[in-house]
């Protein structure tokens, strides 16, 4: 046997001992464990964006009392929010929530806790509201749905449904299943 082949025989038993202690040292230091929640990157105290359309009027605000920007979630919570649509011609539509989370492309808003939509008559009158539990706003499209049961109040009449779709580009509201409509009598001042 030359001396190579008893040097080789010699070494292999070292470099498995060191290959097996290599791997079980990384195994144990690599190994992640539960990663934690980060605090927020920022935070704002009375909220207001503004958003503007190609001929710079206002499209959208969006106001909240607190907001807070987490970055390694992509996402933002926000305290009592209050978006404001505006429309041409007529007056804007505002939906309001005790809390809101908007996605990481500030693209949905999920709005939670005595969701209102409504809309104000030129008198500053509510002519219409929707109340629900849930709602998810989609900016871009300029839609508000849920699929959680809601209360649609219009001047003499209350309408209850399961699912609500509001479309405000066309102004339209699209009730979903299980609708019921109430005419109030006429109350006289």
């Amino acid at each position: 046997m030359s001396t190579r082949w008893k040097i080789l025989i010699a070494i292999a038993p070292l470099a498995l001992l060191s290959a097996w202690l290599f791997n079980a040292v990384n195994k144990e230091t690599v190994t992640p464990g539960p990663t934690a929640r980060q605090g927020p990157d920022y935070y704002m105290v009375n909220f207001h964006s503004l958003g503007m359309d190609i001929n710079g009027r206002p499209d959208k605000t969006l106001d909240a009392r607190y907001m807070t920007h987490y970055a390694d979630q992509e996402l933002t919570e926000l305290d009592k929010p209050l978006l404001t649509v505006y429309r041409e011609p007529g007056l804007p539509t505002y939906i309001s929530a005790m809390k809101g989370k908007v996605s990481g492309g500030n693209e949905i808003i999920l709005l939670q806790d005595d969701v209102k939509l409504w809309r104000e008559g030129p008198h500053g009158n509510r002519e219409m509201e929707v109340q629900t539990s849930r709602a998810t706003l989609y900016i871009a499209t300029e839609i508000a749905e849920t699929d959680r049961p809601a209360t649609l109040i219009h001047n003499t009449s209350r309408t209850d449904t399961v699912g609500l779709r509001a479309f405000f580009k066309e102004n339209r509201l699209e009730l979903l299943s299980n609708v019921q409509t109430t005419i109030l009598p006429e109350t006289v001042d």
